[in-house]
């Protein structure tokens, strides 16, 4: 008899923390209704996690711990290392985050808070006041700008970008996710002087 009521008891455990692991992920409202999902593992440099596509929105959900540990900082030649960081933008009404369509020019709004550990980032576009410039052309989304993240995406990639400015230099990162795959690549370092020139 005990030996049941143990069995029962840790099936109820595990039946709750799965649960409560599942509920954890539930960051993004109505995510069931989205036209498209792309998810990816949360170990590349600036801890994205997903894009949720909607019919006039993106949502983006990154990992906060990894972004805000970020190590490409744009201040380390200055000696004010380790600073970047989302929440700089969590008190802003508009911060003028935004979506790359093809085909497509509109007004944007954006928002960003934190939940259950995520940065959950919104740019919604207004599909009333669009205009098409070739109406013979699909609209597509892709990509987004999250303050000073580019995140390009398309059927076979991801491709995330960081432009660190020091006094002198711009260094340029990014990292490739390949779908089909399921790996992220190592980060890219491409370093250029202030007037365009290599930096040796």
């Amino acid at each position: 008899m005990f030996k049941r009521l143990l069995a029962l008891l840790i099936a109820a455990v595990t039946l709750l923390s799965f649960a409560s692991c599942t509920k954890s992920k539930s960051v993004v409202v109505n995510e069931a209704g989205a036209q498209e999902v792309i998810e990816c593992p949360s170990g590349n440099m600036i801890g994205l996690e997903k894009i949720v596509i909607f019919e006039d929105h993106v949502v983006v959900v990154l990992d906060k711990q990894i972004c805000d540990d970020l190590k490409y900082d744009e201040n380390e030649w200055v000696g004010n290392a380790n600073n970047y960081t989302l929440e700089r933008y969590l008190d802003e009404e508009d911060p003028k985050f935004s979506v790359h369509i093809t085909n497509y020019r509109s007004n944007y709004s954006s928002s960003i808070e934190v939940i259950k550990y995520k940065y959950v980032a919104t740019v919604a576009f207004d599909k009333i006041d669009f205009k098409m410039e070739d109406p013979d052309k699909a609209i597509k989304i892709r990509g987004v700008r999250i303050g000073d993240f580019e995140i390009e995406f398309d059927e076979e990639k991801i491709e995330l970008e960081y432009i660190a400015t020091g006094c002198d230099i711009m260094c340029f990162y990014t990292q490739v996710y390949d779908r089909s795959a399921k790996t992220w690549s190592s980060v890219r370092e491409d370093r250029v002087g202030c007037e365009t020139q290599p930096y040796v």
